[in-house]
């Protein structure tokens, strides 16, 4: 299912991508359950989705199983093990988050060039798992300026800033912002 992203145009396009350049330049993030050939290729990808496509369109393009781990670490009461990495959830997931958090950047560099200072937080589609942290934000009228600096700090790079703002609020979250 696509984002309903209300301003998701060329101009808008234009400053996602321009966002998106500016990230790779630095310390771009990369999945941590994408293999090498994956993050490799993750650039290019992504940049097709942002200037032509959507978050469907860019989980059609990351869904091949060579872009991704057999397995992936995870830790469960302190201790490191390892589990099967479920490509079309990982994929689902990736291009729903990533795919947002290039139009959240891109829409609020074009607000702030427009002297826009409010937007909205809103969900973009439905979640099939209620995250309690991003549901308490729905509706919240918040600065334009505040989600422009608090791009990725929850979350990256890792370890992140828990008690930072950013939308999207952490991988799989839903929502998304709108101009007041």
């Amino acid at each position: 299912m696509a984002l309903r992203l209300e301003e998701l145009n060329e101009a808008t396009r234009e400053f996602m991508l321009a966002e998106f350049e500016r990230e790779e330049m630095g310390t771009p993030y990369r999945s941590p359950s994408m293999s090498s050939s994956g993050r490799t290729a993750w650039p290019g990808i992504m940049r097709v989705a942002i200037t032509e496509g959507d978050d469907a369109q860019l989980q059609r393009s990351i869904s091949p199983s060579s872009l991704w781990l057999v397995e992936e670490p995870y830790v469960r009461e302190g201790v490191q093990r390892m589990r099967k990495v479920n490509v079309a959830q990982r994929s689902e997931q990736l291009a729903t988050s990533e795919f947002n958090t290039w139009y959240v950047r891109g829409l609020t560099a074009k607000l702030m060039e427009e002297g826009v200072e409010w937007c909205q937080v809103y969900r973009a589609a439905p979640a099939k798992y209620e995250i309690g942290e991003c549901a308490m934000h729905e509706g919240k009228q918040v600065k334009v300026s505040e989600v422009y600096e608090g791009h990725r700090r929850r979350y990256w790079p890792e370890p992140g800033d828990a008690r930072a703002f950013s939308i999207p609020f952490q991988p799989g979250c839903h929502h998304s912002i709108r101009r007041l």
